[in-house]
């Protein structure tokens, strides 16, 4: 009584089950990462405000304005990375506060003529905001608009880092946002 193991044998399609498998797993983990690349890409190179705000070109602010005499324009660069996490907390103070259809977004990475820019600036800047000489040229910024003309501006060049702070309170000061 010799205690013989016996050799089993392991069909030929099991190896090939296991090649599938592991060709299936190598070619999904590839799809992922090329997913994942693609989307960070696509978030590096577009704003979050793209995702719930109505965006406007600067060509169509004068039509715009004629329906909308009173209204929120927040100015960025849809590739400027160094203000995505305030856009990111303005979109979340936006969304709290309800005040989406008082925001549009204008993205200046278009703007190929800032002279155009300045245009538009020139044109709808209060008297008040003239003297002062706000340089808001391309830059982010919000811009408050009541009666077709710019009334308060939050501007990058009052400080290197806007603060959500800031713009709540620049809402709040013109109605914007109300507290009772």
């Amino acid at each position: 009584m010799g205690d013989i193991v016996s050799k089993k044998e392991i069909p030929a399609k099991n190896y090939i089950i296991l090649l599938f498998v592991m060709a299936l797993t190598v070619a999904l983990v590839l799809y992922l990462i090329s997913w994942y690349n693609v989307t960070k890409e696509y978030n590096k190179n577009n704003s979050v405000m793209t995702e719930f705000l109505g965006e406007i070109k600067l060509e169509e602010i004068d039509s715009y304005l004629i329906d909308n005499p009173d209204i929120v324009i927040y100015i960025g660069s849809s590739r400027d990375a160094d203000i995505k996490s305030f856009e990111k907390s303005l979109k979340k103070l936006i969304m709290a506060e309800e005040i989406e259809d008082n925001v549009i977004y204008l993205d200046t990475f278009d703007i190929i003529d800032t002279k155009d820019f300045e245009k538009f600036i020139d044109k709808y800047l209060s008297k008040k905001l003239k003297d002062k000489k706000i340089d808001i040229v391309t830059k982010a910024n919000l811009i408050i608009i009541e009666d077709k003309e710019i009334i308060d501006v939050l501007y990058h060049g009052e400080n290197p880092v806007m603060r959500v702070r800031d713009a709540n309170n620049l809402f709040i000061k013109h109605g914007i946002i109300h507290y009772d």
